[in-house]
């Protein structure tokens, strides 16, 4: 049983086995499965987010201002968000080798263009797949074939796949982008596995404290073995009513803790400097 964490645009990359790069002490244990069915198998593949570092590769990824990623679940498939420019997500396709016409699931974590710009080009490009996009309420400009969900949802027929639908906000925000980050459809999808909790975001426009929160809640008593997404730190100044980022990312440290979260792959939105306060705090 074992748990891989592949950022295609980052520090590490990987794709096929004899590449594949995994967390140090990630595995997920052989530790049987209690009466509650959990997750064995999970991997996950950063197809779009900033920076890209793979010199190994002919026609190695482009880095975009997006996210997107596969998740793979056991023997299942979908894709969490789809990057901002088409020709960058379908580019990073081909670089790696990876089809995605087996995968028919694709949850958008909220409107931005730039976790919803490539869909309609991929489902031009595999139409037999990504048919079933699921958005939480609130979606503006959702398409009538969108799936609107309200609430916590399971996904591929796992009850332990599920997708947050609007995450609420329990601590509100007072952030000088306010009216940007008020994003009232954003959702994660949660994962829950043998050694805990998966937790991938977007944006993380509803706050990293809430997104846990309500994961936890979907979850209880489960810890957070790995978050991992855009967590749009860079530019909450003040946030939550805080006085300054750090103040602010000290409180976010502190749920960190308490959600005993092991591993930690901010992208995309995150911010190196708030990533980096984060580890160390």
């Amino acid at each position: 049983m074992g748990f891989a964490i592949c950022l295609v645009l980052g520090a590490v990359a990987c794709n096929s086995n004899q590449n594949a790069t995994q967390a140090p002490g990630a595995q997920l244990g052989s530790a049987q499965l209690a009466s509650t069915p959990r997750a064995q198998h999970v991997r996950i593949t950063t197809l779009s987010t900033m920076m890209t570092d793979w010199p190994t590769l002919t026609g190695a990824p482009f880095g975009e201002w997006g996210y997107a990623a596969l998740v793979e679940v056991d023997d299942k498939k979908l894709l969490f968000d789809t990057g901002k420019d088409p020709t960058v997500i379908l580019h990073n396709l081909d670089a790696l080798g990876i089809s995605l016409a087996d995968v028919d699931t694709v949850v958008l974590s909220h409107r931005h263009d730039d976790h919803t710009g490539g869909l309609v080009a991929l489902q031009q490009k595999f139409p037999s797949g990504l048919r079933d996009v699921i958005v939480g309420a609130g979606f503006a400009g959702a398409a009538t074939s969108f799936r609107v969900v309200g609430r916590p949802t399971s996904l591929l027929d796992m009850p332990y796949v599920q997708v947050t639908g609007p995450i609420p906000r329990t601590v509100e925000e007072h952030d000088i982008e306010r009216e940007q980050l008020a994003v009232p459809e954003d959702q994660a999808l949660v994962i829950d596995t043998v050694n805990g909790l998966i937790v991938i975001t977007g944006c993380g426009h509803a706050g990293v404290v809430n997104t846990l929160d309500a994961a936890q809640a979907m979850f209880p008593q489960r810890p957070v073995l790995a978050l991992l997404g855009g967590l749009h730190l860079y530019e909450r100044t003040p946030s939550f009513g805080f006085a300054s980022l750090e103040a602010y990312l000290d409180a976010v440290g502190q749920r960190l803790r308490r959600a005993a979260v092991r591993y930690l792959v901010g992208s995309h939105c995150t911010g190196l400097e708030s990533l980096y306060w984060l580890r160390v705090s």
